[in-house]
């Protein structure tokens, strides 16, 4: 058992570490869609007052606490979906693929706060905030709306015709762009179903994705081919955005039609810039032939990967063994974790769920510093969820926030089960080749803010990982 001291000391000497650390990093790009995030926090009886003047959005809300839709065509579908969301109180991203249900939505549930948004726009903010010198970040279209929020940390690059530049030089053509809508939900919120009550057991967020530029990643593909003939000026590659796909479109084209050449792009990268460190962020996704096609496809081409708890149940599912979900604790997280290593490759793998951080690795060289790394990412995370924005100055203060009780009790299972050796508070567990770096986190209780802590969770560590 590591006692709490032992874990506030590794937090004390993260603070003293990683900030040099940060600054020392050559530069980190983050594709594939930077958007507005636009917020719309969860107001009382909001969501019961709408359903109650239509008996099918009632229906579709009460399927869709057995099954997300896979896509949001309707308003009933958005019912369905945040339903889903709400009753397990998990994060939830579907993508708007019907104009109408966009106004809709816009209509109905305004924005009340814009900020920066997309898997690779929190994360380009986040690594600014924190002193990373060049970030450099996909932002087709740019438009003045989203050139002003990126404005907010001067040192984030865009990529121009003449190469990466600063933001503040960044010609800005387009009038409209792509956003993400975002239902904010604070614990304790009740959603009044016929013949039952949903109250949320945590905060969390249901995201409506309107990006219809980049719905078939032909922007991604685009960037990536600009990006080649500068990657060697950047030690370190994060990707997302395969979310954004359909299975099917109305021109009977498929997702691999256009994932292929996405897959093409990125093989030029890499043979531009062998050294160059990739890191792929996994992000709520409905088509099981979405996943397989990642997992066979564009996962061997990389050598890390992010998640949460939620998409490792599915990964269980893909990789076949859909009854491990079934069966929730550290031994099928274990089991899960070891098989995705197998399949595909990977050197990293970044698990972050309620309470805990867990990294397991091929590559344990640096097991000591991604434990710090880890620790920062906490205080970090603390500070977004507390004020909306993460700075150096606003960590220090999280040392008083409590120790997620759920890590702690997460990280001795682990620890405990059979053929596991090693230090929880050393160079990691191991077990059947595998490296397990834990750390437990802070808890916020209330936060203000959920949205991106994903992102920034994966985006610090990977970005201080150099396995020698």
């Amino acid at each position: 058992m590591v006692s709490p001291d032992r874990w506030q000391a590794i937090y004390q000497e993260a603070l003293a570490v990683i900030p040099e650390k940060i600054g020392a990093v050559r530069g980190v790009a983050l594709a594939f869609h930077t958007v507005v995030d636009g917020l719309h926090r969860a107001r009382p009886q909001e969501l019961a007052h709408l359903l109650a003047t239509d008996p099918t959005w009632q229906e579709a809300a009460a399927r869709g606490l057995e099954h997300a839709p896979g896509e949001l065509r309707s308003p009933a579908d958005l019912f369905a979906a945040i339903a889903w969301s709400v009753s397990r109180s998990t994060a939830l991203e579907r993508v708007i693929t019907d104009e109408t249900t966009f106004h809709w939505l816009m209509e109905h549930f305004p924005v009340d706060q814009p900020t920066v948004g997309g898997n690779s726009g929190n994360m380009a903010l986040a690594l600014a905030d924190l002193g990373l010198p060049r970030v450099l970040v996909f932002t087709p279209p740019l438009h003045p709306q989203l050139a002003q929020l990126l404005a907010q940390a001067p040192q984030i690059l865009v990529l121009a015709p003449e190469g990466p530049v600063p933001i503040s030089e960044a010609p800005t053509p387009a009038r409209e762009g792509a956003l993400h809508w975002i239902f904010e939900y604070p614990k304790g919120m009740a959603l009044p179903l016929p013949g039952r009550t949903l109250t949320t057991t945590r905060a969390n967020r249901f995201i409506a994705a309107w990006n219809p530029g980049n719905h078939r990643l032909g922007e991604g593909t685009q960037w990536l081919r600009a990006f080649a003939p500068y990657a060697r000026e950047f030690s370190h590659l994060i990707l997302s955005g395969f979310q954004l796909l359909s299975e099917t479109y109305p021109d009977g084209s498929r997702f691999d039609t256009w994932a292929g050449p996405l897959l093409e792009g990125l093989a030029t990268v890499r043979a531009e810039a062998p050294g160059l460190l990739i890191h792929y962020e996994w992000a709520s996704m409905a088509s099981p032939q979405i996943r397989t096609y990642l997992l066979q496809h564009l996962l061997p081409q990389v050598q890390s990967l992010g998640l949460n708890e939620a998409e490792l149940g599915l990964m269980a599912h893909d990789l076949g063994h859909p009854d491990w979900p079934a069966r929730p604790g550290p031994r099928w997280m274990l089991e899960t974790l070891h098989l995705l290593h197998q399949r595909t490759g990977l050197q990293r793998i970044q698990l972050h769920m309620p309470g805990l951080y867990l990294t397991s690795t091929t590559r344990p060289e640096r097991a000591l510093l991604e434990r710090l790394a880890l620790a920062y990412t906490a205080l970090a995370a603390a500070a977004r969820s507390a004020r909306g924005r993460a700075t150096p100055a606003a960590l220090a203060d999280h040392l008083a926030t409590p120790l997620a009780s759920t890590g702690l009790e997460l990280l001795q299972a682990l620890s405990e089960l059979p053929g596991v050796t090693g230090s929880l508070d050393g160079p990691g567990l191991q077990w059947q080749g595998l490296t397990l770096v834990g750390m437990p986190t802070r808890w916020v209780d209330r936060p203000l803010w959920t949205v991106g802590l994903g992102d920034l969770i994966s985006a610090i560590p990977f970005t201080l990982w150099t396995p020698a």
